[in-house]
């Protein structure tokens, strides 16, 4: 730290002498600023290394912080800001960590002295000094982040130093203002911005065309907040008004930087997102410019730099009301974004497949054939994430009635489901994707997409699974279980299941028999048990406790406890007396009372 301190002892003196002199300061303050930046660097280390407990810091070093705010030597000024912008965030990493019966509220005193803080911190924005204004505002920021609806009703009073501070020419400056604002617009009430989204927004838009590109892309990506914040139904109509002004600017703005082929990669990305965004929200405020946006997002998805981006962005139009935009250009752009499901970067697979799902009203449907083989291919154990994601896109395209011949669904997905569903590792969220396509697919009731075929297929697969693999056979009949979107698939299921020629053969195949317990099980755990089917399904389960395999045993205690659960008063009672009067099944039904 003695870099700061370079200019001799005469003006240390002169500035110690002062310092007494200085009604502010009492007798037992250190007479150099040394000392005292020493005195807050160790305080910060304090905070950094945990000597201080995290409940406490505020307490003991945050408010004694606060009173040295009013420091003249600037070296200082700024380490005392530093190190009170990490007390802040220290004890809203604390209060995050903190279950809700933990009675510590280390948040409450932040809050009481958000008021007092934010106007000494006021009087610092009014400085021609830069740095300690940075470190104010990155104060402001945590402070804000930490305490958000105590911070509300002050941040009025800020606004017009922020204005004043956008029209610096200070680089460093004006990051720090826009990240603030930024958090201001995720973490505030509306109504606390609302009153200043006009004023706010026409200083950003002029720093957008700022020559350093760091504020260029922080600009954009402030609008695109604004749009997507204040944009909404539910804003408030005075912000809502205000962005409706600026709307046009603002589009104006993003669509200019994606014009100059030498702007940097950051600046393209955050221009991108911001175009989605105000065409996403405010379309109709746009007139005929909004033809422009199509054309542009072809044009960035085309070039290898831009085209992850661009695909996010067209995304954000397609989850929106105004994905019809998008028309114009709706055929180059489908076949753009099917040819990247073959790329070997994943990232960019996995965003086409979303951003496709958001598309799929507009899908033309001379290509849905061509991106289901597409999309099959990509269906595997290898690659979770991405299986799911394709899985529900098949699922959307289904649920949107596109004009897919039910042939195609079967051999193409329905199948490719069947080739992965016995693996092992598949569980959590792709198991839920392949369950909401069956779902989908056997209501289209077409053959070969008809409950009783998909159901047969299924139970053909489990042939093939060793009776030793629990989780493939439950994934199995999950699968099955799913197949029961009405009462008659319900009916015709359990009617097959205790079928005397398939009862027979579960005999020979224990793999088929703990398949139809464990459909049983899930039908009860659903609720979707038929009440007049109950007392068949009950026999058939208790008989699969006598089993001779181990696994048909486990499996029938767990499906008895999910059925007489549904049952409601009559099978727990049941239950509770077989336990008593079954000494020999006494472990297995404890199994299923569990």
């Amino acid at each position: 730290g003695m870099d700061a301190g370079e200019g001799g002892g005469e003006d240390e003196e002169a500035g110690s002498e002062e310092e007494e002199a200085d009604e502010d300061y009492s007798d037992d303050d250190d007479s150099s600023w040394k000392i005292r930046r020493s005195a807050i660097k160790v305080a910060a280390a304090f905070i950094h290394a945990h000597i201080v407990p995290q409940q406490s810091v505020y307490e003991e070093i945050g408010k004694m912080l606060i009173t040295r705010f009013k420091e003249r030597e600037e070296a200082v000024k700024i380490d005392v800001f530093l190190a009170f912008s990490d007390c802040i965030q220290i004890v809203g990493e604390f209060d995050k960590l903190c279950s809700d019966d933990v009675m510590i509220d280390v948040i409450e005193p932040v809050a009481q002295d958000t008021g007092k803080v934010v106007k000494m911190l006021r009087k610092e924005l009014k400085s021609k000094a830069v740095k300690p204004k940075v470190g104010a505002y990155q104060s402001l920021e945590n402070l804000l982040c930490v305490v958000p609806t105590a911070f509300g009703p002050h941040f009025a009073s800020l606004v017009p130093e922020i204005e004043k501070a956008l029209a610096d020419s200070n680089a460093d400056l004006k990051c720090v203002i826009l990240s603030f604002l930024t958090k201001a617009v995720t973490k505030l009430d509306k109504q606390a911005l609302s009153a200043h989204v006009e004023p706010l927004l026409s200083r950003i838009i002029a720093a957008i065309g700022d020559r350093y590109y760091k504020i260029t892309s922080e600009a954009l990506h402030l609008c695109s907040e604004f749009v997507r914040h204040f944009g909404a139904a539910d804003a408030p109509e005075e912000g809502r008004a205000g962005l409706l002004k600026c709307i046009s600017s603002v589009y104006s703005a993003a669509l200019s930087k994606l014009a100059k082929g030498d702007q940097d990669s950051e600046v393209r990305v955050s221009a991108l997102d911001c175009l989605a965004r105000c065409v996403a929200v405010c379309a109709s405020a746009l007139g005929s410019e909004v033809e422009k946006a199509p054309v542009v997002l072809l044009e960035r998805l085309t070039n290898e730099v831009t085209r992850l981006a661009a695909v996010c962005a067209i995304g954000v139009i397609g989850n929106s009301e105004n994905l019809k935009c998008l028309l114009p250009q709706n055929q180059e752009i489908f076949e753009t974004l099917c040819s990247f499901l073959k790329k070997s970067n994943r990232n960019l697979r996995l965003h086409s497949l979303e951003t496709l799902c958001s598309l799929v009203t507009i899908a033309p449907s001379e290509h849905l054939d061509l991106l289901l083989k597409d999309v099959s291919g990509l269906i595997a154990d290898s690659d979770l994430r991405v299986t799911s994601q394709s899985i529900e896109l098949c699922t959307a395209l289904v649920e949107a009635g596109c004009l897919i011949e039910p042939n195609v669904l079967h051999d193409v997905v329905f199948l490719k489901i069947l080739a992965v569903v016995t693996s092992p590792v598949i569980q959590g969220h792709t198991l839920e994707s392949m369950l909401s396509f069956l779902k989908a697919a056997v209501n289209i009731s077409k053959d070969p997409l008809t409950f009783k075929t998909m159901e047969s297929e299924l139970r053909q697969l489990t042939r093939s699974v060793p009776s030793s693999s629990k989780t493939c056979l439950k994934n199995i009949s999950l699968c099955t279980a799913s197949l029961c979107s009405g009462p008659d698939n319900q009916a015709d299921l359990i009617s097959a299941l205790i079928d005397p020629a398939f009862t027979q053969e579960q005999k020979e195949v224990p793999q088929l028999y703990i398949y139809a317990i464990n459909c049983f099980g899930e039908l009860g755990k659903a609720s979707t048990l038929p009440v007049s089917q109950y007392d068949k399904v009950r026999e058939s389960v208790l008989l699969a406790l006598k089993s001779p395999n181990d696994d048909v045993k486990f499996a029938g205690a767990l499906a008895y406890g999910l059925v007489a659960s549904y049952s409601g008063g009559k099978g727990v009672p049941e239950l509770i007396s077989l336990i008593k009067s079954s000494p020999d099944n006494r472990y297995l039904l404890l199994l299923s009372l569990k």
